[in-house]
């Protein structure tokens, strides 16, 4: 584990890691570019945090009641690809847009440049990640 508590690959140099798990399922990616992966239960009750993490505008993307469960992990994957601890979920970290069809959600940290993060949904669990 690095400095601010994310994992990494000592051998062979020039390779990332990203990990996440949930109780039913376990993520892991490996790239050669810096990658990040979250997974959730769709079933975890988002509702109970959702003020600390989406924004109004967040919650107008999508009415579908797994869209909780694929900003939480979309956040959740900026934050572990920024390898900053300071960034806060609510104030750095945006989801601007989603295309539900093609898997995909774009994303920013602290206002910087779009990111494109793939979505995932499977058997109840969502997966969110930056390859």
């Amino acid at each position: 584990y690095n400095g601010v508590g994310a994992p990494g690959v000592t051998s062979p140099e020039g390779y990332f890691i990203g990990v996440s798990h949930c109780r039913e399922r376990v993520a892991v990616c490996i790239s050669d570019a810096p990658c990040a992966v979250d997974v959730e239960s769709e079933e975890r009750n988002f509702g109970r945090v959702a003020d600390r993490y989406m924004t109004s505008s967040e919650r107008a993307l999508s009415a579908e009641p797994w869209w909780p469960a694929a900003v939480w992990c979309a956040k959740e994957t900026l934050y572990k690809y920024a390898r900053r601890r300071e960034l806060d979920l609510l104030r750095d970290l945006r989801v601007l847009s989603l295309d539900a069809e093609a898997g995909r959600i774009v994303g920013s940290i602290a206002g910087g440049a779009p990111l494109s993060l793939l979505m995932r949904r499977e058997e109840g669990c969502m997966l969110v990640c930056i390859l």
